[in-house]
């Protein structure tokens, strides 16, 4: 089973990138990241949400590559 972390413009809501991981702590850790940086996200993890996930470097640089997030 997989988990779907869907990353979504905040003012009009289009997407802008999907990713599919194979376990919640990596997909709770893409979501918690992208909604940091200003990111309206869904996911499809219902009660496997890990609030406190943080990246991996590998995990990081698949977020990054895919969609960079601006420096603030």
């Amino acid at each position: 089973m997989g988990y779907n972390v869907f990353v979504d413009d905040s003012i009009n809501g289009r997407n802008l990138a999907t990713f599919s991981m194979p376990c919640a702590y990596d997909a709770s850790a893409v979501a918690n990241h992208f909604v940091d940086a200003g990111f309206r996200v869904d996911t499809d993890l219902w009660g496997d949400v890990i609030p406190d996930a943080m990246m991996s470097p590998e995990v990081a640089a698949l977020a990054e590559a895919t969609l960079p997030v601006p420096a603030l």
